[in-house]
């Protein structure tokens, strides 16, 4: 019996103090930030000094705001100020007594007996420092805003990078609508905090230390008032941060969930009224969207919760720093009016960057949720690894070597051997669930299979680089997909170079030339949504098309001809057989009359190869293929 090691104290203590401050998360943040934020580091810098700059400013308007109170109250008239004017007095030595008669001395205004004049030229500097701050603002936040952005673009670029690095298997297992939100509402909620970050984590400190600073030289009873607020509002902050770390982490969950839903309801919107699912289709969106009320709710409890626990701790603050302000003034008479004012205002000053900094912190941990989602797909390595050799024709053939595959548990392809000469036209028929689209998936490098080796010219594909190996297929699915794009777009795609000759020279070929002019604008027709505009016939030429537009070497035709009627099979057929002549060709036929003068017919049932050879061979030994060429000969002596 394996007897497990008792943790120690400090290992236990570490763990807890990992889990409860989500260190792994802060991780998470610091990479998304140092990989895609870091080449921004000059705009960071200027957002640094930006809010600084905003910061001495705001400094400098409350000197100002204290000179309007001296001159309000007529404290300038006072003796012990007129004596600060005349003698010269450094930062240290300010106090809440004396900077306003400090600023009149900075400014060069001497004694005056018109309050008026005084109060309109402080209130007119106040304004003037207040449309400065405004200005370096607006820049602060459009620079926030512009190195935000341009780091969720760089995130999303990446991880869309990384999305297509992976194996089909991926994209099998995940939902297109949470991978596209991992895209658009993670990589945003991720990055969208930086000038609020920078603001409040490095400019706060600044705010609080200088008016703290004021304040304490006047009372450090005053100034435990201001301390006790700062604890209170940093103990909401963490009460607060888990239920919103962990509703936010939901609410993006139910997005994509959501999402997902809307995706395959309009994808398959003929399946659904074929059905007449549409009952079925609008309850599970009304599931998904009183999911996301719920969560939207809940967000929006915590959030008043924080704001309105905010204000009632501010209000508290406020009334036992008046009280005490009042006691200062009028009992201890440590200070006067004009310190009393200014002492309120600067409290207040002090309070609003200390919840500030609390709320950034609930903010940091949207964007830590954010990022952990997003470096979870970072985390991920493909199972399809790219290969270094260059490959750009085929010389001699491919070689399957005792070829196994499963999907999970489930034996799809065991022990196939089949050798294809360059030049020959090879056809995979057999029952449904055989594996010949398996087959071809493996052959195109969509999976790797689990045992055995698929060569290329005796070379094994999984040493080639993958964008180099497929550039040497043509291929038509069995679902014949295309874009909301023109056809020519259709036809040119992944091609830049390709020329129109090019282009309308592979619709000839798929026997899609004639209905293309006959559109109402030609090549440049827009085919809709998967196509949706053009018929099932005209979608499968135009996949056709679109495979030997770039004269490849390796031809795949997964059942290309099965949505034609007959007289658009026959003559893409013999376009087909022509295009062939001189191409290496993989196909897959449910009509067996479309491979006859194949070289080679590969038989498979249940994942094995049960015979290989021509038609006339087969049709004398193999019985399967004998069983399915009579059954679909029939069905076509009663289709006549």
């Amino acid at each position: 019996m394996i007897t497990t090691k008792p943790k120690s104290f400090k290992e236990k203590f570490v763990r807890k103090m990992v889990k409860k401050w989500n260190l792994p998360g802060y991780k998470r943040f610091w990479y998304l930030f140092s990989t895609y934020a870091r080449s921004y580091w000059k705009i960071f810098v200027a957002l640094v000094i930006l809010n600084l700059f905003i910061f001495v400013l705001a400094s400098i308007q409350t000197v100002f705001t204290a000179a309007t109170i001296d001159a309000l109250t007529g404290h300038y008239e006072d003796p012990a100020s007129l004596e600060m004017q005349r003698a010269p007095v450094t930062i240290a030595g300010l106090s809440l007594n004396n900077i306003g008669s400090v600023a009149y001395k900075w400014l060069g205004i001497g004694e005056t007996s018109n309050q008026f004049k005084q109060v309109m030229f402080a209130g007119v500097l106040s304004l003037g420092t207040e449309l400065v701050i405004a200005v370096a603002t607006f820049f602060a936040t459009w620079l926030g805003s512009y190195v935000s952005q341009k780091t969720s673009n760089q995130v999303q670029i990446s991880l869309f990078r990384h999305y297509m690095n992976f194996s089909m298997k991926f994209f099998n297992k995940n939902k297109a609508g949470q991978l596209i939100s991992r895209m658009e509402n993670d990589t945003a909620g991720a990055t969208g905090g930086y000038q609020s970050l920078i603001n409040s984590f490095v400019v706060c400190p600044l705010t609080i230390i200088f008016f703290s600073f004021l304040i304490i030289k006047a009372s450090w009873v005053l100034f435990l008032a201001v301390i006790v607020a700062g604890f209170s509002h940093h103990f909401l902050s963490i009460t607060l941060s888990k239920p919103i770390h962990k509703n936010t982490k939901a609410g993006y969950n139910l997005n994509a969930n959501y999402r997902s839903t809307l995706m395959e309801a309009f994808a398959a919107i003929r399946v659904v009224k074929s059905f007449a699912a549409e009952g079925f289709e609008i309850a599970r969106i009304k599931n998904g969207i009183e999911e996301i009320f719920k969560n939207k709710m809940t967000s929006t409890k915590l959030n008043n919760i924080q704001s309105q626990g905010r204000k009632i701790i501010n209000g508290m603050v406020r009334i036992i720093i008046l009280s005490f302000a009042a006691y200062e003034l009028y009992v201890t008479h440590r200070i006067n009016l004009s310190s009393c004012l200014l002492f309120v205002f600067l409290c207040n000053q002090v309070i609003s960057p200390i919840a500030q900094i609390s709320g950034a912190y609930l903010t940091l941990q949207t964007m830590i949720a954010s990022s952990q989602r997003v470096y979870r797909y970072f985390r991920m390595e493909p199972e399809i690894l790219d290969g270094v050799r260059s490959v750009e024709k085929v010389e001699k053939g491919i070689t399957l070597q005792k070829i196994s595959f499963s999907y999970e548990k489930k034996l799809i392809l065991h022990s196939v051997d089949v050798s294809i000469n360059k030049g020959e036209t090879v056809a995979f028929v057999g029952p449904s669930g055989a594996g010949k689209s398996t087959l071809m998936d493996l052959l195109l490098r969509f999976y790797d299979p689990k045992e055995g080796r698929i060569l290329l010219d005796g070379v094994d594909i999984r040493e080639f680089k993958q964008k180099d190996y497929r550039k040497l297929f043509g291929v038509v699915s069995q679902e014949s997909i295309l874009f909301n794009a023109t056809i020519r777009d259709n036809i040119a795609y992944g091609r830049d170079m390709i020329s129109q000759a090019q282009i309308e020279a592979a619709a000839r070929i798929a026997n899609a030339h004639d209905f293309i002019l006959d559109t109402e604008y030609g090549y440049d027709t827009y085919v809709g949504d998967r196509g949706i505009r053009l018929s099932g016939g005209q979608r499968q030429r135009i996949a056709i098309a679109r495979a030997v537009a770039g004269s490849p070497q390796i031809l795949v035709l997964d059942e290309a001809t099965s949505s034609l009627d007959s007289e658009s099979e026959k003559e893409v057929q013999q376009a087909i057989n022509k295009v062939t002549q001189n191409m290496t060709a993989f196909i897959i036929a449910h009509r067996l009359s479309t491979i006859l003068h194949a070289h080679k017919i590969v038989v498979l049932e249940k994942g094995h190869v049960v015979d290989c050879g021509s038609h006339q061979t087969l049709l004398g030994r193999c019985p399967l293929y004998q069983t399915l060429y009579h059954h679909q000969f029939e069905a076509q002596k009663i289709l006549i």
